[in-house]
């Protein structure tokens, strides 16, 4: 279970219920021996976000996303550009991936899309297979639909 991207702070944790396997991952698991454990900070962040996450708040925000997401993904389909189809119980993943299949193209829109006053991420060879380079964009509750739209209409202007 990672923390980064559930709840926005540095860390992670293996759950589990067996004293067996968790006797396995201290004396095997390398990235175990060599890291420290979670601070105070940390720990705090993890609990803040899951209280909000449990409120009314925090489903509201939920929803927000969910239709933030829809949105995005209904601009790229009318705009074309290929993307890795939803996973069957999971349609609307905040990380969308939008496949360009070429590093140099990548790295223009990349360029261009800053130019514009947007960050994105590009993925290129050795992260991905080559001809799989991408766009990892990652949808958020705190964007507005003018937000989508503004990175939709960027785009269109910038995917040749």
């Amino acid at each position: 279970l990672t923390f980064g991207k559930g709840f926005g702070v540095n860390g992670g944790a293996i759950v589990c219920d067996s004293a067996e396997f968790l006797r396995s991952i201290r004396e095997l698991g390398s990235p175990y021996i060599y890291t420290n454990p979670c601070g105070p900070a940390e720990i705090a962040g993890c609990i803040a976000a899951i209280d909000i996450v449990d409120s009314p708040e925090g489903i509201e925000k939920l929803k927000t996303l969910q239709n933030r997401i829809t949105q995005f993904r209904n601009g790229i389909n009318e705009i074309g550009i290929p993307t890795i189809d939803p996973v069957d119980n999971m349609p609307s993943h905040p990380v969308v991936p939008l496949i360009i299949g070429d590093a140099e193209k990548t790295h223009q829109i990349v360029k261009e899309l800053y130019e514009e006053g947007l960050l994105t991420v590009g993925l290129t060879y050795p992260v991905v297979t080559r001809g799989e380079d991408e766009l990892r964009i990652q949808i958020n509750a705190s964007h507005t639909e003018k937000d989508i739209d503004t990175l939709l209409n960027a785009l269109k202007k910038v995917y040749k």
